[in-house]
């Protein structure tokens, strides 16, 4: 749908973000997805973070690897980043709205995502765009289960210790910061 804003905040100050953004957005719809489940506030969480679409909520000096998320799952990348901190140095990335992201120069992107650091994305909900900006992807391929949260992230192994051996492989692949481009800016 053209001039669609889709938000997928992962915590109270997001969600505020994004209906202030929502609101105000004239030159189109938007949507506002919420989790079913119960959110972890980001101390780092920023309203300016999401007018830009995408912003580091998990800081690492000079990255080896880069987990990307939005919704309820940053807290789940927080939380994988923090298990491989005596291997890797980590950086989380939230991405409340892609198309916000998209819109900003290419020089704060290559903030977000830095040159030659792989992404793994992490989205139960879908994989469909993030391929865009991840060499590798944690999520459902399917449709159609049913289950308290917790039984689908384990039916699904969207789970921290999954992240973190997921991440753990893809930063192996790339030990040099030789990860090829993945994002694109239109």
């Amino acid at each position: 749908m053209p001039n669609l804003l889709v938000f997928r905040p992962s915590d109270q100050t997001e969600t505020s973000a994004a209906w202030a953004l929502a609101l105000e957005n004239a030159k189109g719809p938007s949507i506002i997805c919420l989790s079913r489940q119960n959110t972890v506030p980001q101390s780092a969480s920023s309203m300016d973070g999401v007018a830009k679409g995408a912003y580091v909520i998990h800081s690492a000096d000079k990255p080896q690897l880069v987990l990307v998320s939005s919704g309820s799952e940053v807290s789940l990348a927080v939380d994988a980043a923090k298990a491989l901190a005596a291997e890797l140095r980590v950086a989380v990335v939230s991405m409340p709205c892609q198309e916000l992201f998209d819109q900003q120069s290419v020089d704060y992107q290559k903030t977000v995502f830095p040159d030659g650091v792989p992404v793994l994305s992490i989205e139960p909900y879908v994989n469909y765009g993030w391929e865009k900006y991840s060499h590798y992807h944690v999520g459902m391929s399917g449709f159609g289960a049913s289950a308290p949260g917790g039984e689908l992230y384990k039916q699904f192994n969207i789970t921290t210790e999954h992240v973190a051996a997921m991440g753990r492989k893809l930063a192996a692949k790339y030990p040099n910061g030789n990860a090829p481009e993945k994002r694109v800016h239109l």
